[in-house]
This record gives structure tokens, C-alpha cells and sequence, in this order.
């Protein structure tokens, strides 16, 4: 049961019915999730329509051919849109637009594939990117990089985009904000060492090939994790900050108020909103001042704190309130939010340390 309406779902593991064996996994859609197999195909499920460049449909209740994204080099899926880089490292986008986030210099929705543009017509049309994401919870951001240059477009009400220029003004509701409808190019003096991205709902980080993590945007919840002990920070960040607290690390993914972070030591740290469990340390009531969550006091810290009871991860991922780790022994362990049997099945209280999903 949802905040009104009942749906359908498990509290036990099921076996997706894929026609092949899949390669990569991406499921961050929130709505829909998608696999590619070796030869580069892609299959979807979920919510259908716009996202696979096809007008809207009824859902899909089994994975389905989508040969929009085939042979993509770099693919992230959003709850609203997708992006991805074709062969010659070209990106293109499809879906919602309301705040930019297709990059085209306007907010109209687009049911087939749109490439992302400068503002300047006289700019060579964009290629030669190596990666491209989007926010991966209710965010409106894209951020794509080439080697040397890192750029970000869409939403940027709270700096998401890692330019502090002021950009567009978008309404949504009676609320303005700024935005940018166009592809930005950020300045970032890192980028020929960034080796990935990684987006929140409006937060972003970039993992460096030193181990070292740098972050900007959205920080009421101190996700950035620019706190110290004692010393709360939840201001937002509107251009990127190296974040000292995080070393020798391995992998790194956001939520939508909460990241964490794997270690190359195996053990995984968190930070951020704690208010589903989120942060996997076992601990509701963190030393520093609560965060608001909205018009909610919420437990919170801005200092990154150890995933209880797991010092042996090999991979690590964020969903918008719950994260899940494989374990060396090749164990799935999981922890926050529970309402739709994301962690556990049983109760659907939140769940506060790493619980085994022993469907798995």
C-alpha cells in the first residue's frame, strides 16, 4: 500500500524473464529498468512510453526489445528521462523536459531522441564523450564529461549543475528556480581525472582516479559530506568542493538525500538523511543537529559514518532512500526504506543495519 492506492509487489527476489543472458544491469530508473546483453542490445520493463523513443503504452510486465538505445557506450536512465552516448561518443536524451534536462534550449517533452546542444549555434554539435548520467531519484540533471571537459545541464535550484552562474528561470508549481535548457560547460579543473559521475536528485559527485571524491549541489541533509565532528554543514555547494572526509575510494553513489561510499578496503561509509535507515550504521540519533526534511526534523549527519558489519563489499549500490551491497562471498545485503519490500521481506519498517536478502 502507497500513500492512497494499493500495487503490486514482493517482499521475495523474482526471476526476470530475459530472453538472454544480460552483461549490464540498470535499474535506476525508478520506473523502468533496462539490460544489455554482450552483443550491445537492449531489453526494457517497466513504465513504457516516450523512454524508448515509442509513444505511450501500457507498462511492460516483461523485459521488451529496445533498439533506441543498441550499442550505447554509455547509458543512464532516470525517472524521467534517458540519456545515453551512441559509438562516436554522441550524446542523446528522450523524455520530460520541464526543466531542461534534454538539453535542446527549451522545456517541451520529446517522444524520440533528442542530441544535447550549446547554447551557441555555431558550437560543433557534441561527440567524443566517454560518460553520460542522469539523476537517478525525482532530479531533473544530466551531467556528461569528454576527457578534458565536464559539462551539466537541466535542473539547478540548489547548484546541481556545478556552475554558480545564473542561468534560466523554471517554475514548477509557484516555485522559480534556476535552470538551464542548454549544455553547460563547467569549471572544473579535475576533469581529465574524473573516472566517474554520480547523480542524486540534486546532488552530484565525481569519482577521481586518485580515490579522492569532489561534490556540489544540494547539502540540507549534509550529502556532501563536508562536515567534522561536532561541526554540522548542510550549505549548499554551487560549484565543485573536494571532499576531504572520503579517501581510497572505490565507488561512490547517491540517493536522493543521502551517498555512500565504497572503500578499497572493502568497507562502505554513508552520510546524509537518516530517516529511513539509510545510512546503515544502526545509530537513529546522530550527534549533530537533526536536518528538516521539508517541515520534518530528521535525523542526519554530515560526516560520513561506517555501514555496520560489512568490511568485505565488492559492489555497492543507492536506490532514492535504501542501499544494497554484494558481498565478496556473493551475498546481497541491503538496508533503509522498506515499504515496498525494498530491503527485507516480514515487516515493512524501515531497517536501520545490512539485512541479508536471502531470496538471492
Amino acid at each position: 500500500v502507497g500513500s492512497s492506492e494499493r500495487t503490486d509487489c514482493s517482499n521475495v527476489a523474482v526471476r526476470v524473464a530475459l530472453t538472454e543472458p544480460a552483461a549490464h544491469l540498470y535499474a535506476q530508473g525508478g520506473y523502468d529498468a533496462c539490460v544489455e546483453d554482450a552483443d550491445g542490445a537492449f531489453s526494457c520493463w517497466g513504465a513504457h512510453g516516450y523512454r524508448i523513443g515509442t509513444a505511450p503504452t501500457p507498462d511492460r510486465l516483461r523485459p521488451e526489445p529496445a533498439p533506441t538505445f543498441d550499442g550505447a557506450q554509455s547509458f543512464a536512465n532516470a525517472f524521467i528521462m534517458t540519456c545515453w552516448l551512441d559509438a562516436d561518443g554522441a550524446p542523446w536524451c528522450i523524455g520530460d523536459n520541464g526543466v531542461g534536462e534534454l538539453g535542446q534550449g527549451d522545456f517541451a517533452l520529446y517522444v524520440t531522441p533528442v542530441r544535447p546542444r550549446l547554447e551557441d549555434p555555431t558550437a560543433p554539435a557534441l561527440e567524443g564523450l566517454v560518460e553520460i548520467a542522469t539523476s537517478t531519484t525525482f532530479g531533473g540533471t544530466a551531467c556528461a564529461r569528454t576527457s578534458e571537459q565536464l559539462y551539466c545541464w537541466g535542473q539547478n535550484d540548489l547548484g546541481q549543475i556545478g556552475d554558480p552562474a545564473p542561468h534560466t528561470i523554471c517554475v514548477s508549481g509557484i516555485d522559480e528556480f534556476d535552470c538551464t535548457p542548454w549544455v553547460t560547460p563547467i569549471a572544473f579543473e579535475r576533469t581529465a581525472d574524473i573516472a566517474r559521475l554520480s547523480l542524486g536528485s540534486q546532488h552530484t559527485c565525481a569519482l577521481l582516479t586518485d580515490a579522492t571524491v569532489w561534490c556540489w549541489g544540494q547539502n540540507r541533509n549534509g550529502e556532501l559530506a563536508l562536515g567534522s565532528p561536532g561541526m554540522q554543514d548542510v550549505a549548499a555547494r554551487r560549484a565543485p568542493v573536494e571532499v576531504t572526509n572520503l579517501t581510497d575510494i572505490a565507488q561512490i553513489e547517491l540517493g536522493a538525500r543521502h551517498s555512500c561510499a565504497r572503500r578499497n578496503d572493502g568497507t562502505v561509509w554513508c552520510w546524509g538523511s537518516n530517516d529511513f535507515g539509510q545510512l546503515g550504521d544502526g545509530v537513529l540519533d546522530h550527534p549533530e543537529p537533526s536536518c528538516m526534511n521539508g517541515s520534518s526534523l530528521v535525523d542526519c549527519t554530515s560526516v560520513p559514518v561506517q555501514v555496520a558489519g560489512i568490511d568485505d563489499a565488492v559492489d555497492l549500490d543507492v536506490g532514492r532512500h535504501h542501499s544494497c551491497v554484494i558481498r565478496s562471498d556473493a551475498t546481497v545485503w541491503c538496508w533503509g526504506i522498506n515499504d515496498y519490500y525494498e530491503v527485507a521481506p516480514g515487516t515493512r519498517d524501515s531497517v536501520f543495519t545490512p539485512t541479508q536478502v536471502t531470496s538471492l
